[in-house]
C-alpha cells in the first residue's frame, strides 16, 4: 500500500476547500463569467489530476462539459439547480 504524503494530503484538502468557496461565491453572483474567473481557478488547483492528461477517479474538470458528466457511472458533481447540493461540495 502506498502512503500518502501529509504535504500532499494537504494540498488537496487546500485545493478542494479552494473550489468550495469558488462554487459557493458563483451560487451567490448573477453574473460569473466562467472562463475568466471559474476556469482559470480550476487549471491552477485541478487539472494535474482531473485535466485532460490524468483524470483521477475517473473525473475531468477542464471543461464545462465534463464538470456536468461527473465521474464515471454517471455521478454527477454539479448541481447546477442547486450549487449548494453539489457533490463538489461535500
Amino acid at each position: 500500500m502506498t502512503a500518502v504524503r501529509p504535504t500532499s494530503k494537504l494540498l488537496s484538502v487546500f485545493s478542494v476547500a479552494a473550489v468550495v468557496l469558488l462554487i459557493r461565491s458563483v451560487a451567490l453572483a448573477e453574473d460569473v463569467d466562467y472562463l475568466k474567473e471559474v476556469k482559470p481557478v480550476l487549471r491552477e488547483r485541478c487539472f494535474a489530476c482531473h485535466g485532460g492528461l490524468k483524470q483521477e477517479a475517473d473525473l475531468r474538470l477542464d471543461t464545462a462539459e465534463f464538470i456536468r458528466q461527473g465521474a464515471a457511472g454517471g455521478n454527477a458533481i454539479l448541481n447546477s439547480d442547486d450549487v449548494a447540493a453539489s457533490e463538489l461540495l461535500r
